[in-house]
């Protein structure tokens, strides 16, 4: 890869966030470190540096016999992958919180849904549609609602939070609450997100439908009953 310019830091960012969407953590980060000797207090790129080197570690972590490419394992056991995910304060609140939007996913279109374990480190996701709906990510739990709501997008900054960047196919956004702080928020984080699953299911099946995990969905629908 070529000396990132670095002159530009909205330039930057769009260049960094995009190697970040394709996966290309190192490369990612190379640019944000190269555009932080410029701009050494851009928030945005401080963020981004921090989670393309949370996904490089993520990447080097072992994950079974996953083939090459980073593809989806299958040698894992769904209690080890989910509790592994959710471990630390707010666990209970988070795995009610899961099954809770696995439920409202398929009440909408069961077929659309689905639970699949995540292609770079040892977590979870849940998706309804077109657009990621819920997964874990380091400390927080990352929740799909229109973006629209900005109200709620505040009340997560305000806890610690953080939204990324919107969805292209549905006019949605993914938050970040800091899982500690989710009983806080969790009805109207429910209530938004079963908006945007309204919104994500019309638009389209999820690419990961062959990859749904029946093992991971019983596990989240049964311990999220029970941690009530």
């Amino acid at each position: 890869m070529s000396e990132p310019q670095t002159s530009d830091p909205v330039a930057t960012n769009r260049h960094g966030i995009g190697l970040l969407n394709e996966g290309r953590f190192a490369e990612a980060l190379t640019v944000f470190e190269a555009g932080l000797q410029d701009h050494p207090r851009n928030k945005i790129m401080i963020r981004r540096a921090a989670e393309a080197r949370a996904a490089i570690e993520q990447e080097a972590a072992p994950v079974g016999s996953a083939s090459s490419g980073g593809a989806l394992w299958t040698d894992f056991e769904p209690a080890e992958l989910v509790e592994r995910a959710l471990a630390g304060p707010g666990r209970d609140t988070s795995i009610r919180f899961c099954a809770a939007a696995l439920r409202a996913s398929e009440a909408i279109d069961k077929d659309r849904t689905v639970v699949t374990p995540i292609k770079h480190g040892r977590r979870f996701q849940i998706i309804g549609g077109v657009f990621t709906g819920v997964a874990p990510y380091q400390d927080k739990l990352t929740v799909a609602i229109p973006i629209a709501l900005r109200g709620l997008i505040d009340d997560v900054v305000s806890l610690g939070g953080f939204a990324w960047d919107p969805a292209t196919a549905v006019p949605c956004v993914q938050v970040a609450v800091p899982r500690d702080k989710l009983e806080l928020l969790a009805g109207p984080l429910l209530e938004a997100h079963t908006q945007h699953l309204r919104l994500s299911l019309a638009a389209g099946p999820p690419e990961h439908l062959r990859s749904h995990h029946q093992g991971l969905r019983r596990y989240l629908l049964k311990h999220g009953h029970a941690a009530r």
